[in-house]
């Protein structure tokens, strides 16, 4: 997925750190970690299925003759499974994050709620008491937005408030793409009104890095010779 390609090129991993994936799904963040110098990967997830398919993964794809940790893999919702004392160097999510009419079922992965930042809101707080002094934390999401600010923006800012929070638009989608594919189930009129309502005008992927280095508040940076970088990956892997 085109999310997963970014936040594997961009995530800023130092040799001997202690990284944890939140929202671990398949593990390609945290086998990237592995690949790149980190010294402990941890990946916590709350499905049963993704937590085998990051084991099946990582047992292809580590090698202990590299060098490379083997990937801990802890089942339970975000922080829970964690020891109380458990502190990293960077925390990295790719969180559910698809905007969902209330009480619909639907894909666990995907699942982010009616405004699609439930995950999100629910993990947040406990980031910066996760981290080690100084060190950083980076997602990659999808979020609504209105015309003055990214939804996802707006929580990371409220939550890193002594940080520099690094955010990189990736791509911008048309607001059907959240609304269309729902159109045929119950609440849906009611659920998309209210959200036009309070402002959403569009869809963004964004990069975000929040970390101590620098003055404190938002920078923006231009992503688009990463965009097409990561087109041109997956362009390629298509053909292959």
């Amino acid at each position: 997925m085109f999310e997963q390609v970014f936040l594997v090129r961009s995530m800023d991993v130092r040799k001997g750190d202690h990284v944890l994936e939140l929202c671990l799904g398949s593990g390609v963040n945290a086998l990237a970690a592995a690949h790149r110098g980190a010294a402990r990967v941890v990946g916590v997830d709350v499905s049963e299925r993704a937590l085998a398919f990051a084991s099946a993964n990582a047992a292809v794809n580590l090698s202990r003759e590299r060098g490379e940790p083997p990937l801990e893999i802890l089942r339970g919702n975000l922080f829970e499974p964690l020891a109380a004392e458990d502190r990293f160097d960077l925390i990295l999510v790719n969180p559910p994050f698809e905007p969902v009419p209330p009480g619909m079922r639907y894909f666990l992965h995907s699942h982010g709620g009616e405004d699609g930042l439930d995950v999100i809101r629910a993990l947040l707080p406990g980031v910066p008491q996760r981290l080690r002094p100084g060190r950083r934390f980076e997602m990659f999401t999808w979020t609504l937005s209105d015309d003055r600010l990214e939804w996802a923006t707006d929580l990371v800012l409220a939550a890193f408030p002594d940080f520099r929070v690094e955010v990189r638009r990736a791509e911008r989608a048309p607001l059907e793409v959240c609304f269309t594919k729902f159109r045929d189930r119950p609440g849906y009129a009611v659920w998309r009104d209210r959200l036009i309502s309070q402002g959403v005008t569009g869809v963004w992927g964004l990069h975000v890095r929040a970390l101590r280095d620098g003055p404190a508040g938002l920078v923006r940076i231009d992503a688009m010779d990463e965009v097409l970088a990561c087109n041109a990956t997956i362009s390629q892997w298509r053909r292959s």
